[in-house]
């Protein structure tokens, strides 16, 4: 059996637009750091409603530092969906918390919210669902799950191309 996966390159609105631009970047060097970059990061802080946006080389490092971010206790447990990339894990591992894997919603591999409900405990410090293949967790939910409760959220927007996008709330 043949199950076609994910095709990122159909799902891409103007994509003249969009490649003009990625050469543009390309031949001037202006990937990494720069004019580019500091405006990337304006727009797409405003677009997530966050006080910061802080662009990086990949998304490793975006959660690694996100996860240093928010000055958790000895002992925290973060919970991470079983279905995302290996540095999801790793990033919880590296900064020595607890990693809890929970299961996905086989609809839009997105994490579950029934198995979420039931591996939160006193000791959950913050969540990170993934937004995997162009389908986003469901944050409103997840939002709902977590009210009054001291748990942060990490958003990993993961296309599984290797490039990562990451909040925190």
């Amino acid at each position: 059996m043949h199950i076609k996966f994910t095709n990122l390159f159909e799902l891409i609105y103007e994509k003249k637009k969009i490649l003009n631009k990625v050469n543009e970047l390309i031949k001037k060097s202006q990937f990494v750091g720069g004019e580019e970059v500091a405006k990337f990061e304006d727009n797409f802080r405003k677009f997530v409603k966050s006080k910061y946006c802080v662009s990086l080389g990949n998304g490793t490092d975006a959660l690694e530092i996100a996860i240093k971010s928010i000055n958790l206790k000895k002992g925290s447990e973060i919970i991470v969906p079983v279905n995302t990339w290996i540095s999801t894990a790793e990033a919880v591992v590296n900064n020595g918390f607890k990693l809890v894997f929970c299961d996905v919603d086989l609809n839009d591999y997105s994490i579950c919210l029934k198995d979420l409900k039931k591996k939160i405990n006193s000791k959950t410090r913050a969540i990170m669902p993934v937004h995997l293949y162009g389908n986003p967790a469901d944050m409103i939910a997840i939002k709902k799950v977590i009210k009054n409760r001291n748990i942060k959220l990490i958003e990993e927007l993961s296309l599984r191309t290797r490039e990562n996008a990451t909040s925190i709330e």
